[in-house]
């Protein structure tokens, strides 16, 4: 069982969401329940009407293919939509993150579509009621400037992640779906923290573990900024997932293998159990269908 932080000093019904949303996450292997502690605010989770997850384009260049490992983050979104009733779910595309870390329009554009249409793909295909946005749709230039200069961070890419969340909050989606791994100083919880710091209101954190790489320099990464498409499992029509683990030869013991393995295993899991069908299909087979139907 996940253990969520209840403070005997609140009123029993904000407990409530906390237990049922504990029962939910045990449930599926998709969340790293060692950050969640303290991250769960049940003022936050009381107050709001939607969960929402974020979509960056661009790490240190612009994402070039769209991971199969962001259905950790489709998968969890829907899960925390269900157990806690919420009447809507949204996914941000950062496009506002990327023109601000100065990359060039007309590829931030190619990268913002590509993004935008697997997730409504996925949306269709799985019947999850879930939005799309551009974070530059969020609120008028003038709001997010004056958001932006609240945050006390130098580089312009994580003022306007930070800025963005508070933009979220104020709009009634104060449950928020990141990601984060054990050891690691630059996956989620960063632009959390910030913004706790920056802001008077909390948001609710839930996170997922991570994605997965097939390079030995770094086999831990984001789960939905691609820079290396060898690297990565990609949700795209024409992906052969099978052919592109087998590039290791037929060692299912390599590390690599084994860890991406792991996490197919997870959201095969997870799909089984959100979407169905419930055929003995082995993780790969079942993730392939999903590959091979979006439309």
């Amino acid at each position: 069982m996940v253990s969520l932080p209840l403070d005997p000093a609140r009123p029993q019904a904000l407990h409530e969401p906390l237990r049922v949303l504990a029962k939910a996450l045990a449930r599926i292997p998709l969340f790293e329940s060692s950050a969640m502690n303290g991250g769960l605010s049940a003022d936050a989770l009381h107050n709001s009407h939607a969960s929402w997850f974020g979509v960056g384009l661009s790490g240190r260049r612009l994402s070039q293919g769209v991971p199969v490992d962001i259905l950790q983050m489709v998968f969890a979104q829907e899960i925390v939509r269900r157990s806690l009733g919420l009447s809507r779910s949204f996914a941000l595309i950062a496009d506002s993150n990327a023109f601000a870390a100065g990359h060039p329009a007309a590829a931030i554009a190619v990268a913002k579509e590509r993004i935008e249409w697997t997730l409504l793909a996925l949306a269709r295909q799985f019947r999850f009621p879930l939005e799309v946005l551009p974070a530059t749709a969020l609120a008028s230039p003038r709001l997010a400037r004056v958001l932006v200069d609240k945050v006390p961070a130098s580089n312009p890419y994580v003022a306007h992640q930070v800025a963005q969340m508070q933009l979220m909050r104020l709009a009634g989606a104060g449950v928020k779906i990141g990601w984060a791994v054990r050891g690691f100083h630059n996956d989620e919880r960063r632009f959390d923290h910030l913004h706790d710091r920056s802001f008077p209101a909390r948001l609710a954190y839930i996170y997922t573990r991570g994605g997965r790489s097939l390079s030995a320099a770094r086999p831990r990464c984001s789960p939905y900024v691609c820079e290396r498409r060898d690297d990565r499992l990609l949700l795209e029509p024409g992906e052969r997932l099978g052919a592109k683990l087998d590039r290791f030869g037929h060692d299912r013991r390599h590390p690599l293998v084994r860890g991406y393995r792991r996490l197919l295993a997870h959201l095969a899991r997870a799909h089984r159990q959100l979407v169905g069908p419930d055929r003995p299909w082995a993780p790969e087979e079942r993730l392939q269908f999903v590959v091979d139907h979006l439309r």
